[in-house]
């Protein structure tokens, strides 16, 4: 696989489509349905390549505060966040890349590949 990402969706279709389309992309996907279900995923410790999150979902934190938290706790792993709203997306200012809905596979893999690109490498890369 390119890479292990942590897809943050409270909508099933939605992670259903965009997971497949990841899959399809060549990444492997674990799937979150709010914040804190992904924080859990993140203490346990797996290798995730980049943070997929939805920016408006139920529960205490949404995608931006997921995000912040994230980069503090795990600064090494670059995020990306999703939004079909306009105002919760100019909400967001410019901390975090943001990719609008709908998207199609291209628009999709791109924002990826950019976000992956742009994290620093991680230092047990720099190792080997």
């Amino acid at each position: 696989a390119l890479g292990t990402i942590l897809m943050v969706e409270d909508s099933r279709e939605v992670a259903e489509v965009t997971g497949t389309l990841l899959e399809q992309l060549g990444y492997r996907v674990v799937k979150a349905e709010n914040a804190a279900e992904a924080l859990r995923h993140l203490s346990q410790g797996i290798d995730f390549d980049l943070l997929f999150s939805d920016i408006v979902m139920p529960g205490t934190l949404n995608g931006f505060a997921l995000a912040k938290e994230c980069s503090e706790l795990y600064p090494g792993i670059p995020i990306l966040l999703t939004s079909g709203y306009n105002d919760a997306a100019q909400a967001a200012g410019s901390d975090f890349p943001i990719l609008r809905k709908p998207y199609d596979i291209s628009a999709l893999e791109r924002a990826v590949a950019t976000s992956l690109n742009r994290a620093p490498p991680r230092a047990d890369a720099r190792a080997s």
